[in-house]
């Protein structure tokens, strides 16, 4: 008896490693690397805000003359007049994509306000000089997003848009694992206990 409770815990603690999500946080800093007005930090703080994903995300940076996702991401000068054609313009610009204004998914959100996206890209205008910044949803599915202005700094979210569709998300092959040796294990206990 004390062998399949033993089995168990093994594989609820297989099946917690398959389903277990880690939320992201990314921390959004001024433009850092390109010249602009607010690189001295023009907002009192080189901290302008943060994105929180439920699943899995990245910021865009920009270091050593390329572009790159991760933590912390950037705020860049974006399209002067937004807009559906020069926001796809703007990312086809950065990303090397060839999106154009049909490609675009606009939610109109506020500061207050958390919205779900399937979307690859996540582009945000919040405040100016710089105004835009880029998501990445690393999570390959559904998931929701938020932003929060940082304390001190200025410019409240406008609106997002969203482009592209994510590459489906791998099962870990570790916690397919674990779960593949659970179920033989199990199936080896239930062996032994019908013999005796």
């Amino acid at each position: 008896m004390l062998k399949i409770s033993k089995l168990a815990a093994v594989g609820a603690i297989a099946v917690g490693m398959v389903t277990g999500a880690n939320a992201a946080t990314v921390t959004i800093n001024n433009d850092m690397d390109i010249t602009a007005a607010a690189s001295s930090g023009a907002y009192g703080t080189n901290l302008r805000g943060t994105v929180t994903c439920t699943l899995a995300c990245s910021g865009l940076f920009y270091t050593a003359g390329a572009y790159g996702f991760g933590d912390p991401g950037e705020m860049f000068n974006g399209p002067s007049s937004s807009g559906d054609a020069n926001e796809a313009l703007w990312v086809n610009s950065i990303l090397g994509t060839s999106f154009t204004k049909t490609d675009v998914g606009a939610n109109y959100q506020n500061n207050a306000n958390a919205f779900v996206s399937a979307a690859l890209y996540i582009i945000m205008k919040v405040g100016n000089n710089p105004n835009y910044l880029m998501i990445r949803n690393d999570s390959g599915v559904s998931q929701t997003f938020s932003y929060a202005q940082a304390s001190g700094s200025k410019g409240g979210l406008s609106h997002t848009f969203s482009l592209g569709t994510p590459p489906p998300s791998p099962v870990p092959l570790p916690a397919a694992g674990w779960l593949l040796l659970a179920g033989i294990a199990g199936m080896g206990a239930m062996r032994r206990r019908k013999k005796s």
